[in-house]
Parts: C-alpha cells; sequence; structure tokens
C-alpha cells in the first residue's frame, strides 16, 4: 500500500494531523479476463529479447604514410515476448493503440484552438489489440552503424611546414562512428506490464474519515482520513475480473499511476566525431590536441502525457500568460521574498473566460473569477506548482477537464525515445617518456546539453514541457 498526505496550502497541518490525500495498492492479475490473483501475490513475467548482430571491420595502409580503418555494423534488437503474454499497452477505449507523440500533437491543436483534448485511454493486452499486435512496440531494423577512420602523417622534410610537423614526427587522425544503445531492461520485462491490468494500480483519492473515495482535493481538513485515527485507509473496488480495454476510472477503479512503452520506442543511437593532431618532439614528449564531439538521439526519455496544456487560449490569452501575471502581481520584482496574497491582481482574460464569470459556482461572491483563484490558489501560484493549481481548477472549467488526473489516472507516464543530447570538447595531452617511467598531463574543455539532470533511464524525472524538449 502507498499513503500520500493531503496536498495543501497548509501542508504543514495537514502533515501533522496526518491526513491522507490517496491511498492506493497494486493488484495483479492474470488470464484473458484479467482475474485478480489473492493479494500479494506478483505476476510473473517469462521474457525473451533476441538480439542479431553482424558487422565487419578492415584496416587498409593505402601508403606508408596513409592508414584507413573502415567498417559496418548491423543488428536487430528484438522487442520483448512473453510465454504468458502479460503484457499490455495503452490505447483508446476501441483498443486501437496511442503513441505518445500523436497523443501530444492532438493536445497542442485542441489548446491552441481553446478545446480540450483527452480522451478515454484504455490498457489492452498485446493480443487483443484492434488490427493485431506482436509486441509492445515497434520492431526496429535500421540499426546501420558505419565507422571510418583516418591517419596520416604529412612527409614534409623543408620549409615552413617541415618545421611545424617535424619529419613524420605528426600524425592527423579523423574518425567518425555510429553507434546504438542496448535497449533497457526495464522497457523489456517491467514497463509492459505497469499499465492497467496485469498490475492493477487501485486508487482511493482523498479518502474520506467514513471510508470513502472522493476525487483529488475531495476532502476538507474535517473530513478527510486521518492516519492512527480512523482505521485502516480505504483503496478502492477491486473486481474479480476486468473488462478490456482496461479504462481506468471508467470501467475499472481509478489508477494512481500507470506506465506503458510507446508503440514506436527505438534504440537511441550516438554519433561519435574526433579529429586529434598529434605531435613528437625532441626528449620524447608527445603532444595531442584535438576536438571530440558525440551527438545523441532518440534516447530514452519518460513522459508524462497529463501535463497542463499551458498553451491554451481563451479570451486572446494562454493559461501560460495568465499564470505568469498573476505570479508577477502577487510577487512583485519575481522575487518570492515579495510574495503576498494580499498584492491586487487584475482579472486574467482566460481564467474569466475558463470559469465562467463571476455568475458561476466557482467564482460567485468574488469580483472576479481571478479573484477567486487568487483566494484559493495563491499558495499554488507563488509556488509554481502549476500541475496542482490546474487540477484543483480542471472540474470547474467550462470546457470540461482536461487532465487525466481528473478523470482517469494521477501519471500517465510513457518511455519514449525523445530525448538528445550534445557533447563538445577540445583536448589536450602532453607526455614525456622515458625508460623507465612517463608523465601525463590532460586538458578537457567541454560543454555537455541534454534534456534532462538525471541519468535518463529515470523515467519518472519527467520533462518540464513535453512540446518543448
Amino acid at each position: 500500500p502507498r499513503f500520500t498526505l493531503f496536498p495543501s496550502t497548509t501542508l504543514f497541518r495537514s502533515q501533522m494531523a496526518g491526513l491522507v490525500g490517496a491511498s492506493s495498492i497494486v493488484v495483479t492479475r492474470s488470464g484473458s479476463n484479467l482475474t485478480a490473483n489473492p493479494l500479494g501475490e506478483p505476476v510473473r513475467s517469462f521474457v525473451s529479447d533476441n538480439t542479431w548482430s553482424i558487422f565487419f571491420n578492415d584496416t587498409w595502409k593505402i601508403k606508408p604514410n596513409f592508414t584507413l580503418t573502415y567498417g559496418l555494423n548491423y543488428q536487430v534488437q528484438g522487442p520483448p515476448t512473453d510465454a504468458n503474454k502479460e503484457q499490455d499497452i495503452l490505447t483508446d477505449a476501441s483498443g486501437n493503440v496511442i503513441n505518445a507523440q500523436s497523443y501530444l500533437n492532438a493536445r497542442l491543436s485542441a489548446a491552441e484552438a481553446g478545446q480540450v483534448y483527452n480522451p478515454t485511454i484504455a490498457f489492452t493486452p498485446i493480443g487483443a489489440v484492434k488490427g493485431g499486435l506482436n509486441y509492445p512496440y515497434k520492431p526496429y531494423y535500421g540499426e546501420i552503424a558505419p565507422r571510418v577512420a583516418i591517419a596520416w602523417t604529412p612527409d614534409v622534410k623543408s620549409g615552413f611546414l617541415g618545421a611545424l610537423l617535424g619529419d613524420k614526427a605528426t600524425v592527423i587522425r579523423v574518425g567518425y562512428g555510429r553507434f546504438y544503445t542496448r535497449n533497457l531492461g526495464i522497457d523489456l520485462v517491467s514497463t509492459p506490464v505497469l499499465g492497467d491490468g496485469f498490475l492493477q494500480p487501485v486508487g482511493c483519492y482523498a479518502p474520506t474519515s467514513s471510508g470513502t473515495c472522493t476525487q483529488p482535493n475531495g476532502t476538507t481538513h474535517g473530513t478527510a482520513f486521518r492516519i492512527g485515527v480512523d482505521g485502516t485507509p480505504p483503496v478502492g473496488s477491486i473486481t474479480p475480473t476486468l473488462t478490456v480495454p482496461v479504462e481506468p476510472g471508467i470501467n475499472a477503479p481509478y489508477a494512481g499511476r500507470t506506465f506503458t512503452v510507446d508503440n514506436n520506442f527505438k534504440p537511441g543511437n550516438s554519433d561519435s566525431i574526433d579529429f586529434p593532431i598529434q605531435r613528437q618532439f625532441k626528449g620524447n614528449f608527445l603532444l595531442e590536441v584535438g576536438y571530440v564531439g558525440v551527438y545523441a538521439r532518440n534516447l530514452f526519455q519518460g513522459v508524462d502525457l497529463n501535463d497542463v496544456p499551458w498553451m491554451m487560449k481563451l479570451n486572446g490569452q494562454t493559461f501560460a500568460n495568465a499564470y505568469d501575471n498573476m505570479f508577477g502581481q502577487l510577487c512583485p520584482g519575481l522575487k518570492y521574498a515579495n510574495c503576498s496574497s494580499k498584492n491586487p491582481v487584475a482579472p486574467q482574460p482566460f481564467l474569466e473566460a475558463a470559469l465562467g464569470g463571476t455568475g458561476s459556482a466557482y467564482c460567485k461572491g468574488f469580483s472576479s473569477c481571478t479573484a477567486a483563484v487568487v483566494a484559493n490558489e495563491s499558495g499554488q501560484i507563488t509556488t509554481n506548482a502549476v500541475t496542482n493549481l490546474w487540477g484543483d481548477l480542471d472540474n470547474s472549467f467550462t470546457f470540461g477537464p482536461a487532465l487525466l488526473q481528473t478523470t482517469q489516472t494521477g501519471f500517465m507516464y510513457s518511455n519514449t525515445s525523445y530525448g538528445y543530447s550534445n557533447y563538445n570538447a577540445g583536448v589536450a595531452s602532453l607526455q614525456k617518456r622515458s625508460t623507465n617511467w612517463n608523465m601525463i598531463a590532460n586538458f578537457t574543455w567541454s560543454k555537455n546539453l541534454g534534456i534532462i539532470g538525471l541519468n535518463q533511464a529515470y523515467t519518472e524525472n519527467n520533462v518540464n514541457d513535453p512540446w518543448d524538449l
């Protein structure tokens, strides 16, 4: 079981009182009708994953002072197959596959038009996916990895170049290679059963002291379940079987968090380039300077499909601009030390339209809908808790809920191959060689640019903005 304390602007009081914001438990299931196993029984996966590889490599000394090295590698990393077919994939309610990019693109297009794209998502066992599907993601046959390098010793004995390069004392090298990553075990074994079905996270959001479940933020300090006072927190309804496709929050209980491997997943690749020059000097000194570059694409990247559509536009204003304006007015000078819920905030056109004006249930009794938001959500605004802010308002918007967390699942992480990074470096090395010892000094000046600050294999390190990596 997992328990999460009640999220609130008075978080300290909630923690001290032991108020539960959510509870959940994972139910394992098996068989074509997803029959519930006894609580505590694990899912047993028997996964096979085959990799085929072939390569050749050759070194050709074209001239005494010019050598060419070249090669080619080709491999196929097959997607995982489970002996018990206990793998599922993200689909719509009809069993059609959903891939992360098309889903995000549809949300973007709708938001820019002032509309919501929030269809029912579902999880379907591999064998039941519409159109037929044998694997969690498509086999990828494009792992072609060439490599080539040259080494040239200029034969110059006189003049300026002769003095600069020495008599066969310099070697100029240039190399290029493409390399592919090995697929991670989490994508082969774990994630294909972390949707909703074989491993079903049964969530109970905002449980009450009477043992019932509500919606996120559906309780108050007076009605919320208290640890140590109200007994064992409820975990939601566990049905003997599940309907396929499994729709969290609709034909199955609301799911606290769900995962999937994107159907368009592919191995990452990197292009590596180096350009070193070595020069030998008298006294057994060897100087090397050069450049190294690595450009990686299609890297593992976890993406939460539940991200806030910040670009949604209503009344000529985006939600992002409305939020920025509120933060700037609540925190003059954009300094946290200046933040105060008592600072005046001008009405924001987006919020006035999205919340239905002062006659709506949410805004009634306030001079504007913006004033209502500031009164209820100033803590979320000034702490940059944008997802919490939108989530608190999601059931009050005139256009209906826009987040999966409101209706179906708190997190919907897709393991994609959208990650990328660049590495560029200048390197220098000076070596003094002797009969009995060597002395080496190295210096590297480098810059690395990636998407996130932790190992990209850590799925839940979600990108800040999936629409602009």
